[in-house]
């Protein structure tokens, strides 16, 4: 055997493993991409599903009247739970979704409602067949949903909404 047969065979392993190496490293990296697409979907999902859920709470506050405090003074707050700024604690949240919450409404559960008077007022006319009252007043409300479930890998969302309640002037 001459030494540039042996020298071919030597050249041959080498190229081999380089390209093996190579293509070692290309599946490693799509399989890293691949793990962190797969974080960033689920990041994404838990964001949405979060915003869902402060979503229905506000929902849930809209659906009942007794949660609107007309008669206080600028800045009443009322919660559904106890909270830092809170005036009273009186939001009741009916549907089921809220009910069944394991722990009930409040900080540490994740689930939070809040109902902040900003102002009283004259309300914005309402169409000439709207009603039969000539003139009437607003309250001007800040509904606050919140929903925190990262302690257990969820997400966690604020939505906060504005509210007019319209009634006749007495």
């Amino acid at each position: 055997m001459n030494a540039h047969t042996m020298h071919s065979k030597g050249a041959a392993l080498v190229t081999s493993l380089v390209l093996l190496m190579a293509l070692t490293m290309v599946s490693l990296s799509a399989i890293q991409t691949s793990a962190v697409q797969m974080q960033i979907s689920g990041n994404d999902q838990a964001t949405l599903e979060a915003d869902q859920y402060a979503q229905s709470v506000v929902d849930a506050v809209v659906e009942t009247p007794t949660n609107f405090v007309v008669g206080a003074s600028s800045g009443y707050t009322v919660c559904a739970a106890s909270a830092s700024g809170c005036d009273k604690v009186a939001i009741s949240l009916s549907d089921a979704m809220f009910t069944s919450v394991p722990g009930g409404i409040n900080d540490s559960t994740g689930v939070q409602a809040k109902v902040k008077l900003l102002k009283t007022g004259t309300a914005p006319r309402l169409g000439a067949k709207a009603s039969s009252a000539t003139a009437f007043s607003g309250a001007y409300f800040a509904i606050t949903g919140s929903y925190n479930e990262t302690s257990n890998d969820g997400g966690k969302s604020n939505v906060v909404q504005g509210f007019v309640m319209i009634y006749p002037k007495n």
